[in-house]
């Protein structure tokens, strides 16, 4: 069967994609070496459509975009060579071209694929990441175990977490585009995930490490997130209170534990001691941290020696925003948190129209979530936005009779 030269590019698109942003071998001598040159093999694939950047119809989201990766590249700029050894300015030329070259390419895609085919895409190569992961796992748990820590297949731990939690929520996705008389199949394969990805997280690290809670709640909340009605993920105000009850976590924290109810969970159900595996010593560093560069941060790439300078143990926040305002400043994560609202705004149009997007956006959701007590407002976390205002945009433009549906 021929394939067409526009499905090559978008499957290529793809793939180059997923390993610039998700899956980036951290466990390779020459890891940071191979994502620049697919950033740029990508950057000369996408260049010729980069009018998809221009076209984009939402100009709130482009202009507040464009602010964001200026004030990005701005703090990069003025903490190079300055509080710590990480090179923040070719960090953040790393985060800022990669998001271009999401923007183009899930545009270029979306319009000669459609979404369904962006999430079988993106389904199969997660499914073939994890499986292998899971296979070398059980073979030989330490097989990318380097001086510098301990990795798998697709990356650390937590990254052992989120792919199982990711492939989880694509399968849940594609299953409703199927036949319903496959009903005991879908239901096969999703206990079926649901227990490897439970396995998963209980062998990495011999189950010892804080990725077996973390590994369990995010299919935990994928699961139950799932169950509950649509319209509510579709409505912004409960992700704008998802997104800063994550960090109104970190400053809340003391009190919130002092809940007799709160107490008996984490200790008996959870069995974790009251200190959340050290990250109430960790919360207590934020003010001192974030007092010296507040508005500015330390550049895009700095939290881990930031943290470790002011700490000398704890390697970073362990909340999401709170290490994006370490890193970026406050008035970035501000502007993003207001982008990442504006995209949120739109998902009642494209839920209406493909209601297994729904699957999508829980992804987000459970980020949201998790980054109460871990860094997962990160370029994957990106990703996903960037995927969802992509899809939103499209349909927005077919209501509009501005593309052929």
């Amino acid at each position: 069967m021929k394939v067409s030269k526009t499905t090559l590019n978008c499957a290529l698109m793809l793939l180059l994609i997923y390993h610039i942003v998700v899956v980036r071998f951290p466990y390779l001598a020459q890891a940071n070496n191979i994502r620049y040159m697919l950033i740029l093999i990508l950057g000369i694939l996408v260049f010729p459509y980069y009018r998809n950047l221009i076209h984009i119809k939402e100009k709130s989201i482009k202009y507040w975009g464009l602010i964001y990766i200026s004030l990005v590249l701005y703090s990069a700029f003025i903490n190079r060579n300055t509080h710590v050894i990480t090179h923040t300015l070719v960090g953040a030329l790393v985060y800022t071209v990669a998001i271009l070259e999401m923007m183009i390419s899930f545009r270029y895609i979306l319009e000669h694929k459609g979404i369904e085919f962006l999430l079988k895409a993106i389904f199969i190569v997660t499914f073939i990441y994890v499986i292998i992961n899971d296979l070398l796992l059980a073979y030989n748990p330490t097989m990318f175990y380097t001086s510098k820590g301990s990795y798998y297949l697709v990356g650390n731990k937590f990254a052992v977490a989120y792919r199982h939690m990711e492939l989880l929520g694509l399968y849940l996705a594609l299953s409703q585009t199927q036949s319903r008389n496959k009903h005991y199949k879908k239901v096969v394969m999703i206990v079926g995930l649901i227990l490897i990805s439970l396995w998963a997280s209980q062998t990495v690290q011999g189950g010892k490490s804080g990725n077996s809670v973390t590994g369990i709640l995010a299919i935990a909340l994928m699961m139950i997130y799932y169950c509950l009605p649509s319209t509510l993920w579709s409505k912004t105000f409960v992700f704008v209170a998802f997104l800063l009850g994550s960090i109104g976590f970190a400053f809340g924290v003391e009190t919130i534990l002092a809940i007799p109810s709160i107490q008996n969970f984490i200790v008996n159900v959870l069995h974790r001691d009251l200190s959340l595996t050290g990250r109430v010593n960790i919360y207590g560093f934020i003010p001192k941290i974030l007092s010296n560069r507040l508005l500015w941060g330390y550049g895009y790439g700095s939290s881990y020696e930031t943290w470790m300078n002011a700490t000398h143990i704890f390697p970073n926040s362990q909340n999401g925003l709170v290490d994006c305002i370490v890193e970026q400043g406050l008035i970035a994560t501000v502007i993003l948190i207001l982008i990442i609202t504006l995209v949120m705004s739109k998902t009642s149009v494209l839920l209406k129209d493909y209601p297994y997007m729904k699957s999508i956006l829980l992804i987000v959701y459970v980020y949201a979530t998790i980054a109460s007590v871990e860094v997962t407002i990160s370029i994957v976390f990106i990703m996903w936005c960037i995927l969802i205002f992509s899809a939103s945009s499209i349909v927005e433009e077919k209501e509009r009779g501005g593309l052929n549906a």
